[in-house]
């Protein structure tokens, strides 16, 4: 599970804000799609530029204080993009590329993203935590050799051995061949 949501979660299960990740002030909000972990002062501010849930995205018009039972009415924001993806702006650390979202693997210590065919590998790993080429060095001995193995297990299979002079040079030549065929 990505640090964003890991820290989410921990936050709800906390009693603190989902906004500020802070423990709720007394004036608590509440929103009518039922969800109520937010500070009323931040999730006030949230409403001058969303009128969204940040949690389930549901649109809300009113803000229900729950220390005082007063309403805040909230204007309907219709300017605003259709759905904002927090994984949008992650880029690959080795082609520095958006693309391909579905192979993009997120590091669960730095959430920077790699995709598998970056990093030499041809499906996302069967592992609980990824960890990053400089992240895995800070885990214990057994999480970095438990990765090891699974990245073994899911590389690509080794190139042929004979190679004629016309097909390619050198293994990383025919690995660029071979990607781009996959691509066209």
């Amino acid at each position: 599970m990505p640090n964003r949501l890991r820290k989410l979660r921990e936050v709800l299960e906390k009693g603190k804000c989902a906004i500020c990740m802070d423990y709720i002030k007394p004036e608590q909000g509440s929103l009518e799609c039922s969800h109520n972990q937010f500070c009323f002062q931040c999730i006030s501010n949230w409403a001058h530029i969303s009128n969204k849930c940040p949690l389930c995205m549901q649109k809300f018009c009113f803000i229900l204080n729950l220390s005082t039972s007063e309403k805040l009415l909230i204007e309907d924001k219709k300017s605003e993009p259709e759905e904002i993806d927090i994984f949008e702006d992650t880029i690959c650390e080795i082609c520095e590329l958006q693309n391909d979202e579905d192979s993009m693997l997120l590091c669960d210590s730095c959430d920077r993203g790699f995709h598998t065919y970056c990093i030499g590998i041809t499906r996302v790993p069967y592992l609980d935590r990824w960890f990053c080429y400089q992240c895995i060095k800070a885990q214990p001995e057994n999480v970095q050799e438990l990765q090891r193995k699974e990245i073994m297990l899911a590389r690509q299979p080794d190139l042929p051995q004979k190679r004629s002079r016309r097909n390619c040079r050198s293994p990383a030549r025919a690995e660029i061949r071979l990607r781009r065929s996959k691509e066209t």
